[in-house]
């Protein structure tokens, strides 16, 4: 298949962006920093989080299952996630339409997802402190960030699939929702300020990028 002009680009900057984190610890870090940013657009952002989150190929959120199919994004989406259909949920009568960011603490928020991915690409070279001064967020939310990096491919328990709360039970995850609305107001801030903040971690398994 031949790579439209578009698609070439993207697949360079995202070679870039992986060649940039991978640089030893310490070398040219604020340049590395400037560049990561300049790359980071929507589609760098969404085909980062869909690489990071199916390494093995993508399964199904809520059963695990690989008989999975892409599907052609609604006509309301408004970003470059991927979206995808469970035919074994399907056959089974449950929900079976989910995306790239299903199940993920920030999926509804594109401020706070830009942060979370240009967290992830400045875990691969920079502190703690200084991914916090570069985010504008507490040291411990960058720690709380670079642990989803870590668990993003991690399945929902089976008793959340089989009540379909898992996305939106706020009383069972209220160290989630307390995360999500602090970086709910990064990213409103950052939008007030005109920062262009953009970010990246390390996954647990071994990913292509």
């Amino acid at each position: 298949m031949t790579l439209t002009a578009q698609d070439s680009n993207l697949e360079k900057n995202l070679k870039s962006l992986k060649h940039l984190r991978d640089m030893p610890r310490g070398t040219q870090v604020d340049s590395r920093i400037s560049a990561i940013q300049a790359l980071l657009q929507d589609k760098e952002i969404f085909q980062t989080i869909h690489h990071l989150r199916w390494p093995e190929g993508v399964v199904c959120p809520r059963c695990g299952s690989t008989q999975v199919v892409r599907r052609d994004p609604p006509q309301e989406a408004e970003d470059q996630r991927w979206f995808f259909e469970c035919l074994f949920c399907k056959g089974e009568g449950r929900l079976s339409t989910f995306n790239d960011l299903t199940g993920l603490p920030f999926e509804g928020t594109l401020g706070a997802i830009r942060q979370w991915v240009l967290c992830w690409y400045l875990l691969g070279f920079c502190s703690t402190s200084q991914i916090s001064k570069i985010l504008g967020i507490s040291p411990e939310l960058v720690m709380q960030l670079a642990q989803m990096g870590a668990n993003i491919t991690v399945l929902p328990k089976k008793e959340d699939v089989l009540s379909h709360t898992f996305l939106n039970n706020n009383s069972k995850h209220k160290s989630e929702g307390f995360f999500k609305r602090k970086i709910e107001q990064t990213a409103k801030d950052e939008l007030l300020t005109r920062s262009e903040s953009i970010g990246k971690f390390k996954p647990g398994p071994k990913s292509k990028y």
